[in-house]
């Protein structure tokens, strides 16, 4: 198996290995859902990530990853390869060769859950919201041994709070800020 880029001209492919893995694997969505969220992968998503696909000897796509700015958006395998190291050799080419630091995974998809679990992935984030604003819980997780130099600030609103976590020794600090609007900023 090698992994490899993807071409335009394969993003059909990629839709349907999408289709039948969220089939597989996301029983909380609806219908619905998979039919809405299907023209905007086509047609929207895949552009807006670096793909990476994993291939066989014949160059068939057997799964495949997005990857923007450090954040692992999306990475699905064919339901019926499921098991056999494709997604991990994607998740290590995501952090080893595109400086992948988080993910985060909907709360309603144990079998991710678990995968980044599995992997050393450890969670810094809960939100009642999904990155798209939907009310399904998600998790936001940090890549196995991110350096302790590394960290990730969220600032929610004007006057709110702001959380600091370095990945390497799991230390959380959350402050409340308050916005001066006459200053330079928060305090």
């Amino acid at each position: 198996m090698r992994i490899d880029t993807v071409t335009r001209n394969e993003y059909g492919i990629l839709v349907d290995l999408w289709e039948a893995s969220v089939r597989a694997t996301h029983n909380f969505l609806a219908e619905k859902d998979i039919q809405y969220f299907k023209p905007l992968i086509l047609n929207q998503y895949l552009d807006a990530v670096e793909l990476r696909s994993a291939r066989n000897a014949s160059g068939d796509i057997l799964g495949f990853l997005g990857v923007a700015d450090d954040k692992i958006e999306m990475l699905f395998i064919l339901p019926e390869r499921r098991g056999q190291g494709i997604g991990r050799q994607l998740l290590d080419y995501a952090i080893q060769e595109m400086g992948a630091t988080f993910v985060d995974v909907n709360e309603q998809n144990p079998q991710a859950v678990g995968f980044y679990e599995h992997f050393g992935f450890r969670v810094f984030k809960r939100s009642p919201l999904d990155g798209l604003g939907y009310g399904s819980n998600t998790f936001y997780w940090n890549a196995p041994n991110m350096p302790v130099d590394e960290y990730r600030v969220t600032v929610s609103g004007q006057n709110g709070s702001a959380t600091f976590t370095t990945g390497g020794n799991n230390l959380s600090l959350t402050a409340d800020l308050t916005y001066d609007t006459v200053g330079s900023g928060y305090n």
